[in-house]
């Protein structure tokens, strides 16, 4: 995960090996015994995990545990639910904690259940502003400590993806409330739970690789997704780079213009070059005098005040223009970002 909004929800099922004593000990970083099969699950040598508690439930993680893998009777039985999501990079470790244990009392109250909140630390092999969350939910209602009716709101077609949305919206609103209080507002709009589609921007994204993925890039066995990945983050950041050589070279030509010079003001000596050489011109085309002053024929209008910067920026411009089209058609992107479009450049310029 990146320092940028991040949810994913999961339900974890006994017909795919899962249990909530293996998943409860993995966020955890404790041991747990699975009764169904009989198997122990050791997680206490794993690093990083700095707090954990239980929400909604007057007992430890482990006993919890337990009681989500004994009230379910089926063999297909979903066990557990998971919410994982990212936490701003920088925060300090109580209010980081304050964030997490808030969003898993939120989904206590709203759905009835008990879970186990976790914080953990980024990975050392990992992107190291990766601070995230997990929350560890029951499937069914809790009422005086034992597990009653299954919560069906999240599994039903109709329902299920609307509650999703919600808990990105709510995990979002407390990320920027946590934010403001620390008056790091700017980086706010990085942790909108929306997609670039219903933002309106036209940017391509990547695709969740998950941990096998990632751990196999770092081996050096790149899945599609991955390989998908990098040529998308790389094509973003030519982007950026060719953004930023056009803004550098706005703003420059408008200090230039703006410079005092000593003796004739620079465009006025710019066009007395022009008319001592005719073919410095754009073209080679010839100039002609109007009243004291030579302007060189382009075929655009006579009113030259109307152009920012010194003479020949447009043309510097226009080079620099021609060059970062023919090299965003190369890399496949279609449109530029807001801080490019906000200078009046768009992919109709080029």
């Amino acid at each position: 995960m990146r320092n940028s909004f991040h949810l994913n929800m999961a339900a974890h099922s006994r017909s795919h090996g899962h249990s909530a004593a293996a998943k409860v000990a993995y966020v955890t970083a404790s041991r747990g015994r699975d009764v169904w099969v009989g198997k122990t699950h050791d997680y206490s040598r794993k690093k990083g995990v700095t707090r954990s508690a239980c929400v909604n439930y007057e007992g430890t993680p482990k006993e919890l545990a337990r009681l989500m893998d004994t009230t379910e009777t089926r063999r297909n039985s979903t066990v557990c639910r998971e919410l994982i999501f990212a936490l701003p990079h920088g925060l300090p470790e109580e209010q980081r904690w304050e964030l997490a244990f808030r969003l898993g009392e939120t989904v206590a109250t709203r759905y009835g259940v008990a879970g186990v909140v976790a914080l953990h630390e980024p990975s050392a092999k990992g992107d190291r502003r990766n601070d995230h969350a997990h929350i560890v939910f029951s499937t069914r209602k809790i009422e005086d400590g034992e597990l009653t009716t299954k919560t069906r709101v999240l599994d039903d077609r109709k329902t299920g993806a609307g509650e999703v949305k919600w808990l990105r919206a709510e995990s979002a609103r407390l990320i920027g409330e946590a934010l403001a209080e620390v008056g790091r507002t700017l980086e706010i709009p990085a942790w909108d739970h929306r997609s670039y589609a219903d933002r309106g921007i036209d940017q391509p994204t990547t695709r969740h690789e998950g941990v096998r993925g990632r751990a196999l890039a770092r081996k050096g066995r790149a899945t599609v997704f991955s390989r998908d990945n990098q040529v998308i983050r790389s094509a973003l950041e030519e982007t950026r780079k060719l953004e930023s050589e056009i803004a550098n070279e706005y703003v420059n030509n408008i200090i230039a213009a703006r410079r005092p010079t000593k003796g004739k003001p620079r465009a006025e000596r710019h066009i007395e070059e022009l008319a001592r050489e005719p073919s410095k011109a754009r073209g080679g085309q010839p100039v002609r005098e109007s009243g004291t002053m030579a302007l060189p024929l382009h075929g655009h209008s006579e009113d030259q005040s109307k152009r920012a910067g010194p003479p020949g920026h447009t043309q510097r411009n226009r080079g620099l223009r021609r060059g970062l089209g023919a090299r965003l058609g190369k890399l496949g992107l279609s449109a530029l970002s807001k801080g490019a479009r906000e200078l009046g450049l768009t992919p109709d310029t080029f």
